[in-house]
């Protein structure tokens, strides 16, 4: 039984002997980084598709904020014990923390060489002028060279521009967070504002997107959206004509005139004669023979 479980000593030396073939001094550091690069990798595109079920912006960041909750109850109290973690409703600070973690995967999906040298200039200073010089690492073959992208404080990449000490627009609005035009989580965005401005066109529904995000090609990205959109092909199609019915046999059958009559008749109207009100109703008669 002892060898049986433990296995002869021929094959328990033999992994000894396979590691002596290899060198003393291994890099473990590069090792490490190579590790960290594909489980990061593998942990977004997991996360990603798991968003993918959502079909509401607002019920995927409820569940991301509840689920970043438990995490942090599972941390602070060292346990996984689903009995002690408690978990309370999601408070408006919560929900744009999940916002800004799920904003933060997609950012680094679609955009990871930016995202990556970006991430790495940042100093996390809130003047801009330092972080002037990225447009210069980015590639010109990249979607986000001319729209002067930094990172903020949150690590999320917006939108430059000239519009830096405006006092009348918010900073939401002069910089808005880049988002690419494939993905879930856009078309997620794209409908809850279109939901906002209650089925409006492409420009309306464009303008409340870009108060807060800016969507590669957004022009045709929200156009794509509406096209498919149930509610708005209902409200937006043609209108159709329908078929008359045949005459009646009285209008057909010749006969004196008046002998067939339709009568039309609308009111009572109010009519003031004198100091008294009173009701008058018009009756049309109209006759539906044919002359003989």
């Amino acid at each position: 039984m002892v060898q049986i479980s433990y296995g002869s000593q021929r094959l328990t030396g033999l992994s000894t002997q396979l590691m002596s073939r290899f060198p003393k001094k291994i890099r473990k550091l590069e090792i490490c980084r190579a590790f960290s690069s594909i489980a990061g990798s593998t942990v977004t595109k997991d996360l990603l598709q798991r968003w993918s079920y959502f079909t509401s912006w607002y019920r995927l960041k409820k569940a991301v904020s509840l689920a970043l909750q438990l995490q942090a109850k599972y941390r602070k109290n060292n346990d996984t014990s689903h009995r002690r973690a408690k978990i309370c409703s999601p408070t408006s600070d919560d929900l744009r923390k999940a916002e800004i973690v799920i904003l933060k995967t997609v950012q680094a999906d679609a955009f990871p060489e930016e995202f990556a040298v970006l991430e790495r200039l940042q100093k996390g200073e809130g003047d801009r002028a330092a972080q002037k010089h990225n447009k210069s690492v980015i590639k010109k073959s990249s979607t986000l060279f001319r729209l002067d992208p930094f990172t903020d404080d949150d690590g999320l990449i917006r939108v430059g521009g000239r519009l830096r000490k405006s006092q009348e627009l918010t900073d939401e609005l002069k910089h808005p967070v880049i988002i690419p035009k494939k993905s879930h989580i856009t078309t997620l965005l794209i409908g809850h504002a279109h939901e906002k401005t209650a089925h409006s066109g492409r420009g309306m529904t464009l303008n409340e997107l870009r108060n807060q995000f800016w969507v590669i090609n957004g022009n045709s990205a929200v156009r794509s959206f509406i096209s498919k959109c149930v509610t708005c092909r209902r409200l937006r199609s043609n209108l159709a004509t329908q078929k008359m019915a045949d005459l009646p046999e009285d209008r057909m059958s010749a006969a004196p005139p008046f002998t067939h009559c339709a009568v039309d008749y609308f009111g009572p109207f109010m009519v003031k004669e004198g100091r008294k009100d009173l009701k008058r109703s018009i009756y049309v008669f109209v006759q539906q023979s044919r002359a003989p």
